[in-house]
């Protein structure tokens, strides 16, 4: 069987694919033709088919891939920076003088080899220089379709790589002055930014109503919080303490708080920068120098510190105990009045009854928390009287004082004269 080798092989110079394909086609004539005498032999003879692939600086080679046997031009030594005969037939030879970080990227490019080979590898000459080669070829079948030779040639790259790494090295020059171009800019961008955001960190901070403070930890040798330092503060937050934002900042909080004084705000800061959870919750304060007895505050943790934002609450603190001290003195006079006392929202559930109108009625407090008055305590024969007169109450104040009679669990009726008042909310309603 005739096999033809036909290479696309893409070199930069065109002298020396010229000079390939002409001694290609020599080598390929030479194992089909019959020998002739040098006299009678028209082609170029080995010598200057050596010349021609030695001034192109390339090999030929022709691998059998039945006897794993690789035929080479000759004088394919010098592209290895081999001597004359010290690269046999064998693969092995030939891997030998490839670069070991360029073996297996060899063998996986040749196991995906469908038609064409192309592969830039480095060798090692003897004198331990390296240098780049590029291995072109094309795959040949049988009749069945079984791959047989592959054939090609090898040749010295190294010119083209100098110049594309010296075009590399200018490309990345370039590329590194845009980058840094880009990287100052945007750094100058981002400091800008910066800048805006710590000025309207300061107005927002300036313009609250509450106390803002920001906290570094402090941690000793074994990396617990002993401390805590004042990194800032707004106007409001140097009032709450009575100092100055410039005396504040720098200040640790022991030497603001004595630390028995503050044992347990200081446990809390603590607990928010290690479990990270926010906490907002209101206390009552005692410390010398702050002016406030009950704050509000919330503490917000931060990279290895704490936000607080604290706003003084004592009048709204004063008022609440005020009012809650007022509903126990009313609640105290409803419990012990020896007169009927019943609260009904706008429906007629029962909201509220005293001690001494269970005790008329023989209920308990659970029994009738939630029922309908008109239901349990109202005859049926004046049921639907007394819910008109209840209504006309509750819309249009009617009705204010009047007498009707009412169940007691027993069945008993009694006779109540009623004096109602209609309460509103802070609304009206």
């Amino acid at each position: 069987m005739i096999f033809r080798l036909i290479f696309n092989v893409m070199l930069n110079r065109p002298t020396t694919r010229k000079l390939f394909d002409k001694g290609m086609a020599s080598q390929e004539r030479s194992r089909r033709t019959p020998q002739l005498s040098p006299a009678q032999d028209p082609r170029p003879d080995e010598a200057q088919l050596r010349l021609a692939l030695d001034a192109a600086r390339l090999c030929t080679w022709d691998w059998n891939l039945q006897t794993k046997e690789i035929t080479w031009s000759s004088g394919h030594e010098r592209l290895f920076g081999a001597s004359v005969g010290t690269i046999g037939r064998a693969y092995a030879a030939f891997e030998a003088h490839v670069h070991p970080d360029d073996r297996a990227g060899i063998q996986a490019a040749i196991s995906r080899v469908q038609q064409n080979y192309q592969h830039e590898f480095r060798v090692v000459w003897s004198d331990g220089s390296v240098h780049w080669l590029e291995g072109r070829g094309r795959l040949f079948y049988d009749d069945r379709g079984i791959a047989i030779r592959l054939l090609g040639v090898v040749m010295d790259i190294g010119d083209g790589k100098q110049t594309q790494d010296a075009a590399k090295q200018t490309n990345d020059v370039l590329e590194l002055r845009t980058v840094t171009k880009q990287l100052e800019a945007e750094r100058r961008v981002t400091e800008a930014a910066l800048r805006e955001s710590e000025e309207r960190f300061r107005a927002a901070a300036e313009g609250s109503l509450d106390a803002f403070y920001l906290l570094q930890s402090l941690r000793d040798t074994r990396g617990r919080i002993y401390d805590f330092i004042v990194v800032d503060l707004n106007t409001h937050g140097a009032e709450l303490i009575s100092t100055s934002r410039a005396a504040a900042i720098g200040q640790r909080l022991h030497e603001l708080f004595p630390v028995d004084r503050i044992g347990t705000l200081f446990r809390r800061f603590v607990r928010v920068v290690e479990t990270r959870q926010v906490l907002e919750e209101e206390v009552q304060l005692a410390l010398t120098g702050v002016n406030a007895s009950w704050v509000r505050y919330q503490l917000v943790p931060l990279a290895d510190g704490v936000a607080v934002s604290s706003r003084d609450i004592s009048d709204r603190k004063r008022a609440e105990i005020a009012l809650q001290e007022s509903n126990r003195r009313w609640r105290s006079l409803l419990e012990n009045v020896r007169l009927v006392v019943v609260g009904l929202d706008t429906s007629g559930t029962i909201e509220y009854a005293n001690p001494f109108f269970l005790q008329l009625v023989g209920y308990c407090y659970e029994d009738i928390l939630g029922a309908d008055w008109f239901e349990i305590f109202t005859p049926a024969a004046q049921r639907q009287q007394v819910h008109t007169m209840f209504q006309e109450l509750t819309t249009r104040e009617l009705h204010l004082y009047y007498q009707t009679a009412i169940v007691t669990r027993s069945g008993e009726e009694r006779t109540i004269a009623w004096n109602n008042t209609l309460l509103r909310d802070e609304y009206g309603a």
